[in-house]
């Protein structure tokens, strides 16, 4: 196994990786909010490791830190700008709050781009680890759904409460789920061992059966996405009509474990009536009657009108749940108060303007451009297919950005931090600049 081939000097870059990505498990019945807890640990892990790598500097990369790192650089320039937002700010405690967080995600940005990797062995590592915490998440998740059936029929409308999983929210835990499959299907193309494949189908299998019972929108979107992007990919990389069945191989390996978990859905729930279409729909549609898409709608509308009005100076980093009052106070009802825009970058220009918003959105948008790059720059053929699949959780990360709030939850937002480094690291080992 990979795992025993660990060299010992490498050992405590795995450990931080490890922790940092596990901070989605880290739970304290004594608060109210698990996450304030989170973030705290997350600081002290950092604290930690940036002491032991200060007395070690030796184990850090010997590169500059600002050389191609496009994502740190916009990430620092977000997190000036955050700063600098905290003077004018409509409530300069949250603000402080809030640029803590982004304080601690910059530290993690930093240990991240400076440890001494071995590439390849990375992206198998963070494979296996990303695949693990993937199969714990759907256990914690299907448990509540297997004490529900033996009681009564399944309702999706339960989900919410009975299977929010370790995240707290139904909307998390399915942005988390869908954001690790790629990286099973990743070790499923790496290893030949037919035991190690049927476990890893499974899990996969699994896995969009939890989404199916979590009937999360935002995750059919950007499933349809992936699959349209996986079509078109492997068409451009084997561009010759005798790969048709390679290109075909590759797109039944993705869609196969889907439909297994919708064939697995139909024979244990009641699925009259229930359309996915019409789900879909209800996001886009502004005449929607559903309640959640038109209140993010609404949202986005009066996100962007304020940001219209103050496009230099918003309210104040971590403001908009001040701000927000103002601006729906025809809408709100029993104190509910609108606590975030359900879109990132919407929420990042109502807070901190136009330059500040910006840098956040190519914050997230540079690791595209590597992926970008990667796949027209390189010219193997199953280094291509790798970027392909890992260019998915891209495409999760980014739809559940513009439809709900990754970035102030550990749970995804880690995961994309350590995502984004890897493919920062694909890129600087493999183009040369």
């Amino acid at each position: 196994m990979y795992f025993y081939k660990m060299k010992i000097e490498g050992l405590f870059n795995y450990i931080y990786i490890i922790l940092v990505s596990g901070v989605g498990f880290i739970h304290y019945n004594g608060v109210v909010d698990v996450v304030g807890f989170q973030w705290l640990y997350l600081n002290l892990v950092n604290i930690i490791f940036l002491i032991y790598y200060g007395f070690n500097y030796k184990k850090f990369n010997q590169f500059n830190l600002l050389k191609g790192n496009y994502q740190f650089i916009f990430y620092l320039i977000f997190f000036s700008f955050s700063i600098i937002s905290i003077f004018y700010s409509l409530n300069q405690s949250v603000a402080i709050i809030a640029a803590s967080k982004i304080g601690i995600i910059l530290t993690t940005l930093l240990i991240l781009s400076q440890l001494k990797i071995n590439i390849d062995k990375h992206l198998i590592f963070i494979s296996h680890l990303f695949s693990f915490f993937l199969f714990l998440e759907i256990l914690s998740s299907l448990y509540g759904y297997f004490e529900i059936i033996q009681i009564t029929d399944y309702d999706y409308s339960m989900s919410q409460d009975y299977l929010k999983g370790i995240a707290g929210n139904k909307n998390i835990t399915a942005a988390s789920i869908a954001f690790k499959i790629p990286f099973a299907y990743l070790l499923f193309k790496y290893y030949n061992n037919l035991i190690y494949k049927a476990i890893l189908i499974i899990i996969i299998t699994l896995s969009f059966f939890n989404l199916i019972l979590l009937d999360a929108r935002a995750i059919y979107v950007s499933y349809i996405i992936s699959i349209l992007f996986l079509i078109i990919s492997l068409i451009i990389v084997h561009n010759n009509k005798s790969k048709i069945r390679k290109i075909l191989n590759q797109i039944v390996l993705f869609i196969l474990p889907i439909l297994l978990a919708f064939t697995l859905n139909k024979f244990l729930n009641d699925n009259e009536g229930r359309n996915i279409g019409s789900r879909l729909n209800s996001i886009i549609s502004l005449s929607s009657s559903d309640v959640s898409a038109s209140t993010r709608l609404r949202y986005y509308e009066k996100g962007l009108e304020y940001f219209l009005e103050n496009p230099l100076l918003g309210s104040g980093i971590g403001n908009w749940q001040l701000i927000s009052i103002k601006l729906d106070k025809e809408n709100i009802e029993s104190y509910i108060v609108p606590y975030v825009a359900h879109n990132d970058f919407i929420e990042a220009l109502v807070e901190i303007g136009i330059f500040g918003g910006l840098s956040y959105l190519f914050f997230v948008l540079s690791t595209a451009y590597f992926l970008v790059t990667l796949f027209f720059k390189l010219k193997d053929e199953k280094l291509r297919e790798k970027i392909i699949f890992l260019s998915i959780p891209f495409i999760i990360y980014f739809t559940d950005a513009n439809l709900n709030f990754p970035h102030y939850r550990p749970l995804v937002q880690i995961a994309f931090i350590v995502y984004s480094i890897s493919v920062f690291n694909l890129f600087r080992y493999k183009i040369k600049w």
